[in-house]
């Protein structure tokens, strides 16, 4: 099988700050909220944590982010190997605060997915953000997410993860 993280390039490291508390459907609804310019959610995406149960992480530690592109076409259960921590999305968040409006910075702006895997209960998943920028009007953040064993990622997407 050889060394899977040969099917990867560890592009940098990223410290963010701690969260004491984050609640995502706060935050990660359509608009500006805190300078991050959202214009969709997948249903998906919507049904796990915009849904009735409000989602919110507490007391969630500062966490050095690995940003990681794969060399090849990867599955997400790959994926899931080499992150063995799942990623908190205000971690996640704390990045997007950075360039909530398309600016340059370590998440990517080209309409390629950032990927973090995440844990909800007992199901895992991957939640990724892409920077859509067809129009003025329409340019935004949308948010989708697929359970683990389902995806097939490209070369040139970033996995970002603890």
């Amino acid at each position: 099988m050889g060394n899977i993280f040969f099917d990867f390039e560890l592009v940098k490291t990223v410290e963010v700050d701690g969260e004491r508390i984050f609640s995502v459907s706060g935050k990660l609804t359509v608009g500006v909220v805190d300078g991050v310019r959202i214009i969709g959610t997948g249903a998906l995406f919507q049904e796990i944590f915009l849904g009735k149960v409000e989602r919110i992480e507490m007391n969630v530690a500062p966490a050095t982010l690995k940003i990681r592109r794969p060399l090849r076409n990867v599955s997400d259960n790959l994926i899931s190997r080499i992150t063995h921590k799942e990623t908190m999305i205000s971690s996640f968040w704390k990045l997007l605060k950075k360039q909530g409006f398309g600016e340059d910075g370590d998440l990517l702006v080209n309409g390629l997915a950032n990927i973090i895997p995440v844990r909800v209960g007992s199901n895992r998943l991957m939640v990724g953000a892409r920077w859509c920028a067809n129009k003025k009007r329409d340019e935004g953040w949308f948010f989708g997410a697929s359970f683990i064993g389902k995806g097939v990622w490209p070369p040139g997407v970033q996995i970002i993860s603890r």
